[in-house]
């Protein structure tokens, strides 16, 4: 499935993967599944991936053009107005699988959101720890890869969630 939008603010709600390519304006995209493929063309986006957890599925979001001024909402709030920090070094990782490892416990057993590069890619990773074990994945937690490698120590938590790319 295939969604395109126009050049105005669209709101696109999936229900299932699919790919979407929402177009101009400040789109908002609702990914309810893992496994979806967007992009939000021009504007200031939100990404809402609040139901697109990774689980044991192995399938992740991709969001295809994040950029300076969208927003990912839907991710476990740090302190508003604090940075997401420093990325976590997975450098030893040999799979995205090991990557996610390393990056989940890179807090120890600390539940949080992470981030990280793999790949020629850049991750998110909230760990809601709700299976009681860091750098271990549980059907709570999200992934979200972004295509390309992005510097997101700046990007900064708003209030419920959000997400703001700097």
């Amino acid at each position: 499935l295939t969604v395109k939008g126009g050049s105005a603010n669209d709101t696109i709600t999936l229900a299932q993967a699919a790919v979407v390519e929402a177009g101009a304006g400040d789109d908002t995209i609702v990914v309810s599944s893992a496994g979806a493929i967007v992009s939000g063309g021009a504007g200031k986006d939100t990404f809402d991936v609040t139901a697109a957890v990774y689980g044991s599925t192995g399938v992740v979001t991709n969001v295809k053009d994040l950029a300076a001024g969208d927003v990912i909402k839907g991710l476990t709030a740090g302190t508003a107005a604090s940075a997401l920090g420093t990325k976590a070094d997975v450098s030893t990782a040999t799979t995205l699988a090991g990557a996610l490892e390393l990056a989940n416990g890179s807090a120890g057993s600390t539940a949080g959101t992470f981030w990280f590069q793999y790949g020629g890619n850049t991750y998110i990773l909230e760990d809601a720890l709700a299976s009681g074990a860091s750098g271990s994945f549980g059907a709570e937690d999200t992934v979200v890869q972004i295509t390309g490698l992005f510097d997101l120590s700046n990007s900064v938590w708003g209030t419920s969630g959000l997400l703001t790319i700097a």
